[in-house]
């Protein structure tokens, strides 16, 4: 399927997540120019048409999650924050009947929901000073804080929520203009949500935009880039490494001559990426090989989703397109 567009208004795709059944997409847009999100679309998957479900996404309103537990969150007067979920019934149809309203309990503090579990009922808040902190979904009491040092850029939780990995580069690097090259890397850290406890910690040498959990929660999926130099002319490296937390400091490592904008497991053996020169790349990372490549766009790839043998992609230019897979090929 190809030629479904968001470009009325310049949009380009900043996120998708499969629904539940995998028939429909859920579409998060951005503006061309800041990169800042703009609306919130459902997307029938069989004839391409969509319908606004948020419109438009402000500095007070964000959606974060996947799948089934997709929810969109608002920040309302008097700091109150409204959670939404956005499941989908059986017709199709987008439910967002299910709602909590929280009184927080220092609004002033608060930046963004950074992510949601419906299952173990918290939320995850990121605070003006940078922490995150892990919130009772009814009480609004916080029940873990997460400190870290670093401005988190990428976050996601295990499916069952009892995991959460964040990553991002250290304040100072964002603070201080003399810094040393490798302080312009981010760091992931794994976290137990119920306990508190740090689970795993690396610095990974590039600036992480995505992480993911694979489907059974053992391993971690880091992605991003640096600038890397040839003569006097800056050149892109695409990074990505696969984590298993459980073996501290062991990882799967894969680097490319492209950026590296969005990336997704396709099973616990292969992963596949989305790239800055336009093209999806799907990998056997236990070996480092890539086992096919395909162009989707001429322009950036900005988003990937993954469900079952489905692949969609979504690019800067504001194309959704859906691919299925057949032996881990995108056809």
């Amino acid at each position: 399927m190809r030629g479904i567009d968001f470009v009325t208004e310049v949009e380009g795709i900043k996120g998708l997540q499969f629904t539940g059944n995998g028939s429909n997409l859920i579409v998060e847009t951005m503006s061309q120019h800041s990169g800042w999100p703009m609306r919130l679309y459902y997307l029938n998957a069989s004839n391409g048409k969509s319908v606004s479900i948020a419109d438009p996404l402000t500095g007070l309103r964000g959606a974060v999650g996947y799948s089934d537990n997709r929810c969109l969150w608002t920040l309302e007067k008097e700091g109150h924050l409204l959670i939404e979920s956005l499941t989908v019934d059986p017709d199709g149809m987008i439910d967002m009947r299910v709602k909590h309203s929280i009184k927080l309990p220092e609004p002033e503090r608060f930046d963004s929901v950074v992510a949601v579990s419906l299952k173990q009922r918290f939320f995850v808040e990121r605070s003006k000073d940078e922490e995150l902190r892990i919130v009772d979904l009814k009480s609004g009491q916080t029940k873990q804080v997460l400190e870290m040092n670093v401005r988190v850029e990428a976050v996601a939780l295990s499916e069952d929520g009892k995991l959460l990995s964040a990553c991002g580069m250290p304040i100072a690097a964002w603070t201080e203009p003399w810094q040393m090259a490798n302080s312009n890397s981010s760091f992931v850290f794994v976290w137990d949500t119920e306990s508190g406890k740090l689970i795993y910690e690396r610095n990974l040498g590039y600036r992480v935009f995505t992480t993911k959990f694979s489907k059974d929660n053992s391993l971690v999926l880091c992605s991003g880039w640096e600038d890397g130099h040839e003569g006097d002319m800056e050149v892109p490296i695409g990074h990505v490494d696969v984590v298993e937390p459980k073996k501290n400091g062991w990882s799967s490592h894969y680097l490319t001559d492209s950026y590296i904008l969005c990336a997704d497991f396709v099973n616990q053996d292969e992963i596949v990426i989305g790239l800055g020169n336009g093209r999806v790349q799907i990998l056997d990372y236990r070996q480092g090989k890539q086992i096919t490549e395909v162009q989707v766009n001429p322009w950036h790839v900005s988003s990937i989703a993954v469900h079952g043998d489905l692949l969609a992609t979504g690019a800067e230019t504001g194309e959704v397109s859906l691919w299925r897979l057949s032996h881990s090929k995108a056809e």
